[in-house]
């Protein structure tokens, strides 16, 4: 147990900060194995002005509030040179941006610059596809379903492993009104069984959107109350089975866990209203005529793909281990540190109950940009 000069001396500093070292009471007296006699130390430690009188190693004496410490230096008070001088327990850890010379802390988590393993939280999406009669339409040359699925396919393995993608395609395999079903449930890396999928799968007949968005409804891919949850609707036709495919959405948006639905209308005669309202409906809808994104060929359908994937690319990380003092989190992008914002309008902040770090504002974007390497450490606001 290490011996106190003061109190105010038998603390342990984490990120920079102090705490009252364990088994160390706040007015100076440690229990009975530890108690130690402050007169007699004073008498024999330290002279009325702080100094002890005796040199330090082969130098003069310590002046002011520095001692000597185990390693023959003088050192600020609250320092350590040796693990022997802190609690038990704890370790004498290097400080790199305090004035101390050692800080004791808990192992490799103490005042030393520690970084943590962060993993990206992805988010769940369904691609949700039309594949009614309409999409056996040429268009330059090739079908509708055609030029979807080459571009759908291309994007997915773009983005797999930063969005966990499921599919869906409408109607269902026995046609007439039968309702989609989930013919990829959403997972990790969903890039190739996506891309078989699609591939054996031609247009139908019908069009039964509401029913399909239904079956998203009780799709346990999107109960995930640790991830957002997005549904991507590419459709070119309205609905033709009697469904309501507005109330389907609105009931997604009010589900909790959330479930949103963005919209690309595809062809040059798509369901307008429909669409319009849908966008509305998941609070999904973007500046302009139309208030969801149009495609009308395959390069503009992969462009408005893209854009909504950019979009929803999650701006949270998981730590790979528990800080045992929050307040102590830094954030950086490469080398450059992020403030942390509370009110979560630009920056970051940390749900402890999730054990995550989230992005916000512009330092959002530059997480989606992905041109940058996100960086947590904890103990000292420095990344090294």
């Amino acid at each position: 147990m290490v011996r106190c000069r003061a109190a105010w001396l038998c603390t342990l500093a984490l990120g920079c900060g102090a705490r009252t070292a364990p088994g160390i009471e706040a007015d100076g007296d440690a229990d009975a194995d530890a108690d130690v006699d402050a007169d007699a130390d004073t008498d024999a430690d330290v002279d009325a002005d702080g100094d002890s009188g005796a040199p330090c190693g082969d130098g003069p004496a310590c002046s002011g509030a520095d001692f000597c410490c185990a390693t023959e230096e003088c050192v600020p008070a609250g320092s350590c040179c040796t693990d022997a001088e802190c609690p038990e327990g704890l370790a004498c850890l290097d400080c790199w941006d305090c004035p101390q010379k050692g800080d004791c802390g808990v192992g490799d988590l103490g005042c030393g610059i520690e970084e943590l393993d962060v993993e990206p939280v992805p988010p769940n999406l369904v691609i949700l596809l039309d594949r009614s009669g309409s999409m056996a339409i040429v268009v330059d040359g090739r079908t509708k379903w055609d030029i979807a699925v080459d571009s759908l396919t291309e994007v997915v393995r773009e983005f797999d492993g930063r969005v966990r993608f499921g599919l869906s395609m409408f109607p269902g395999p026995e046609a007439s009104c039968t309702p989609g079903e989930v013919d990829v449930p959403v997972m990790d890396n969903a890039a190739d069984e996506i891309a078989e999928v699609l591939a054996v799968s031609s247009p139908l007949v019908t069009t039964p959107l509401g029913a399909s968005l239904q079956v998203l409804r009780e799709d346990d891919g999107l109960w995930d109350p640790d991830r957002r949850n997005f549904v991507l609707l590419v459709s070119d036709g309205e609905e033709s089975c009697g469904g309501e495919p507005v109330t389907q959405t609105q009931l997604l948006y009010d589900a909790r866990p959330q479930v949103q639905v963005y919209v690309v209308g595809f062809g040059a005669e798509v369901d307008d209203r429909t669409l319009e309202n849908i966008a509305q409906a998941a609070r999904t809808e973007r500046a302009g005529d139309p208030s969801y994104l149009l495609a009308e060929n395959g390069p503009e359908l992969t462009e408005a793909v893209t854009q909504i994937l950019y979009s929803v690319i999650s701006c949270a990380f998981e730590l790979q281990g528990v800080p045992p003092l929050p307040d102590t989190i830094y954030a950086f992008f490469d080398d450059s540190p992020v403030e942390r914002d509370e009110g979560h309008g630009e920056g970051w902040d940390y749900d402890p109950d999730a054990n995550q770090i989230t992005f916000y504002g512009e330092a959002c974007n530059q997480v989606r940009s992905d041109r940058y390497r996100v960086r947590v450490v904890f103990g000292c606001p420095r990344a090294r």
